[in-house]
């Protein structure tokens, strides 16, 4: 659990350096230094999934009633990676979520700002995603 602190504590740090600026427009409202996770659930899940590649995990996205959206990944055995969750809404929530690829097929502009922030280097290539069964 340790190392989840520390990854959270850096996550939450390296997100205060990007402030509103990365935001898109939406998600500007919601955030503040005290939450710096809100409203970048799509760059966290995507730099988990492009640098980290837990084996078997999916992006996931639920789309909300306004429109609005959260992403986080997701096995098919429901487990569940969301450092993007500040609100801790209820198991029935990422029942209503569905498999979707990342909008572009590498790291987007936003998910390389906050790898390099994070101090994240590649060892391979990209994870490729061309493969992946959704």
């Amino acid at each position: 659990m340790q190392m989840i602190e520390i990854l959270i504590e850096g996550l939450d740090n390296a997100l205060k350096q990007m402030g509103t600026k990365q935001l898109k427009k939406p998600y500007r409202d919601e955030w503040d230094s005290a939450t710096p996770r809100a409203g970048f659930c799509y760059v966290i899940a995507e730099v988990i999934y492009y640098y980290l590649n837990p084996g078997g995990f999916t992006p996931r996205v639920i789309t909300w009633d306004n429109g609005t959206t959260h992403w986080f990944l997701a096995n098919d055995a429901g487990d569940i990676i969301d450092p993007g969750n500040l609100d801790n809404f209820p198991w029935d929530n990422y029942r209503t979520a569905r498999k979707q690829h990342f909008r572009t097929t590498t790291l987007s502009k936003r998910g390389k700002i906050l790898a390099d922030l994070l101090g994240f280097t590649m060892v391979n290539d990209l994870h490729d995603t061309t493969g992946d069964e959704y």
